[in-house]
């Protein structure tokens, strides 16, 4: 198992803004650390899904059965839309009283189903992690170590984004900074959900 390749591999996709990053600062700014927490943990169980389903192979057999993934595909970009829409709708409603945030939090499920229905999820773990695994190592144990490290590095990532915003949240117009959290947040979970099929048509 080449874990130092791995870990150059995963490094920057763990720390590009997506969905858990995305859900993440949502609820940092509209829960604190525990909203962190319940991403995090429902990031978490996605990510040991995929590692599951790839040690398993039933991945690969899904990707051979184009109908399939492009089901997911779809259904999981509804799911990131409907996310989006609904944190741009918290924004943009009447600004909350002193010590309400004005959205509802992602909760673990949400955050877990978000990161499950992910495309460029599915295709990490069926296409990236693999060339970091001799054919002999494919196993699930395996596969759950990729996994973990995947997972320290995104746990950590957001403890330490979350923080900051949590900080500069004490700071400043309370109201004010979760209105753009959540129009800013839910307009970019609406961009990297629909810019795959953006770039096609233009």
């Amino acid at each position: 198992m080449d874990l130092a390749g791995f870990l150059l591999a995963i490094f920057p996709i763990a720390l590009s803004p997506g969905a858990s990053f995305t859900l993440g600062m949502t609820n940092a700014v509209n829960q604190g650390a525990r909203g962190l927490l319940t991403v995090i943990i429902g990031t978490a169980l996605g990510i040991y899904t995929h590692a599951f389903l790839a040690g398993l192979g039933i991945t690969t057999l899904v990707t051979h059965y184009g109908v399939w993934l492009t089901g997911i595909k779809l259904f999981g970009t509804l799911y990131l839309t409907y996310l989006a829409i609904k944190l741009i709708n918290a924004g943009l409603r009447r600004a909350p009283a002193a010590g309400q945030t004005g959205a509802k939090a992602i909760g673990i499920k949400e955050a877990y189903v978000a990161n499950v229905l992910n495309a460029k999820a599915i295709l990490l773990y069926l296409a990236v992690a693999p060339q970091f695994l001799p054919a002999a190592q494919m196993t699930l144990w395996n596969f759950g170590i990729l996994a973990s490290i995947h997972i320290a590095i995104m746990a950590v990532w957001l403890v330490v984004a979350g923080y900051l915003l949590i900080v500069a949240a004490a700071k400043v117009n309370f109201a004010l900074l979760t209105k753009i959290i959540n129009i800013g947040g839910g307009g970019l979970l609406l961009y990297f959900t629909l810019a795959p099929y953006l770039h096609v048509l233009f």
